[in-house]
């Protein structure tokens, strides 16, 4: 075969000079196609390399072509077949399918298409290569192949990826906690899967919840106090996360690191790095870029506290109780709104709780801006009673800067003028 192989790039290159080459050819084809019916073994990879030389020159007519070609199948097939044992039909033998895959049929492969049309493709090559009978081994082969070129392999390991995060991890006993959790169960997942700042939370939590369970405290009345609590207006977004993580609770000792949005989203900026259209680009800009410009435009390094959609005052009693704290000049076209971002990234309404720098809990009125600008805010602070227990005063309003606001918390009312703040 390698003789064979060698003799057909000399004699095309010898034939190129002849002016008219068509009977020598076509005698030349014959003994070519002769000899490949006298070959007693050829392999895959052999057969292909030949047909690679044959298709080299481009001077054979596509009759001769074919008729190699299938002559080649046919050799390929005869070498591959095994032997019947028993009175069954011989069975065909192929280790390996890919190199028998055309670009085409690649291509197909690859496609976006139904596994039915996929087998279709594959069952198409085996009857060109006239390989009709194949044994169990050979199919297995062929779908191997055929599978791993139609990215069922990473489907695969897709999956099981997938399917291994459900697995309870070993139970942790609350008399025996360890001073750290190994680095590799904090990151569990991948670069792409994983936020570190989320892994160590649910680290922390799986740590603090056997020992809250020995005490009594266990997830359901955990998940309880949560849902009865009242949040601030900049975490109100996060408390269907908060109390959705207690549905990903695989044992009473652990929590399961679930980030499922942030995974969508990590999942969509990965799937279009490789296809850039005009949209990806428009998004990209608008989510990551366009983002920190507009910040940068609002001088966001400095940025000053200032109201949420803002009102005229109208009401006379709010205007008398300004001009009597500041003046009457400086209470002319004044604004007021129930909502006001006090920091950046931090928002607060009217009824939350905030913790003021002095260490007082105070809860919010309204917010108002003098013609100076500096911003107000109309507090009621409330009497402490210890064990972040406080009392609702009748006296306790009062003007002061958003300046002295620290933070918004939680809180949950116990009675009609008794409040429970979480700080």
């Amino acid at each position: 075969m390698d003789q064979l192989k060698g003799d057909l790039p000399n004699f095309l290159q010898s034939m190129t000079a002849l002016p008219n080459c068509g009977s020598v050819r076509e005698v030349q084809a014959k003994a070519r196609c002769q000899r490949v019916k006298n070959l007693a073994s050829v392999d895959a990879a052999g057969a292909s390399a030949l047909l690679a030389a044959w298709t080299a020159g481009k001077l054979w007519s596509a009759e001769q072509t074919m008729e190699f070609s299938d002559l080649l199948a046919g050799a390929v097939a005869r070498t591959n077949t095994g032997t019947a044992q028993g009175g069954k039909r011989p069975t065909q033998k192929v280790s390996a399918f890919e190199p028998y895959l055309s670009v085409r049929d690649i291509k197909a492969l690859e496609a976006d298409d139904n596994i039915h049309v996929k087998l279709d493709v594959l069952a198409c090559r085996c009857i060109k290569l006239k390989l009709t009978c194949p044994s169990e081994a050979c199919c297995r082969a062929i779908l191997a192949d055929g599978l791993s070129k139609a990215g069922g392999d990473q489907s695969f390991k897709k999956l099981l990826k997938r399917q291994s995060q459900i697995l309870a991890q070993e139970w942790l006993s609350p008399l025996a906690l360890p001073k750290s959790m190994p680095l590799v169960k904090c990151l569990m997942l991948d670069w792409m899967h994983c936020y570190v700042v989320s892994g160590l939370f649910h680290v922390e939590a799986s740590l603090l919840l056997p020992v809250m369970h020995v005490r009594s405290a266990t997830f359901l009345m955990i998940q309880a106090f949560i849902s009865e609590c009242e949040w601030p207006h900049n975490l109100k977004n996060r408390r269907t996360e908060i109390l959705h993580l207690f549905n990903k609770r695989t044992k009473l000792s652990e929590f399961k690191a679930g980030t499922l949005q942030k995974h969508r989203q990590v999942k969509q900026f990965a799937d279009n790095t490789k296809k850039v259209t005009h949209l990806f680009e428009a998004s990209l800009f608008k989510d990551v870029l366009g983002r920190v410009l507009i910040d940068l435009a609002e001088h966001a390094g400095s940025m000053r506290p200032h109201l949420k959609s803002p009102k005229a005052v109208t009401d006379g009693l709010l205007l008398w109780h300004l001009g009597q704290a500041f003046g009457l000049q400086s209470v002319q076209h004044v604004q007021s709104a129930m909502v006001a971002e006090i920091c950046q990234g931090q928002t607060c309404e009217r009824g939350d709780l905030v913790l003021l720098k002095s260490g007082s809990v105070a809860e919010v009125w309204l917010f108002c801006p003098l013609q100076h600008g500096e911003l107000l805010a109309l507090l009621n602070v409330l009497e402490a009673q210890g064990k972040n227990l406080f009392r609702v005063r009748q006296d306790g309003a009062q003007f002061m800067l958003v300046a002295e606001i620290s933070r918004t918390c939680l809180f949950k009312r116990m009675s009609a003028d008794s409040i429970l703040v979480v700080p």
